[in-house]
């Protein structure tokens, strides 16, 4: 039944890490930096049916005792 229906939680907020490499440059020697890029999206549903949404790369220890704050207020 669960696969006919998905179950959406409206008490929560899901995360999304990811994960990239980038290629540097670099003007003084031969070898070019990588670096690794890592970038946050949190997703909250609603059940008005509204969704929010937040791109960042701040880690979940940072951002949930806003989105939390956030959560009581409405």
């Amino acid at each position: 039944m669960l696969k006919l229906r998905p179950l959406v939680r409206y008490d929560g907020v899901y995360r999304c890490k990811m994960r990239y490499w980038r290629g540097g440059l670099s003007l003084t020697t031969a070898n070019n930096p990588v670096f690794e890029v890592i970038s946050y999206k949190y997703v909250r549903f609603m059940r008005s049916g509204q969704t929010m949404s937040l791109y960042t790369v701040h880690a979940p220890k940072k951002v949930f005792p806003r989105i939390k704050q956030q959560m009581i207020k409405n």
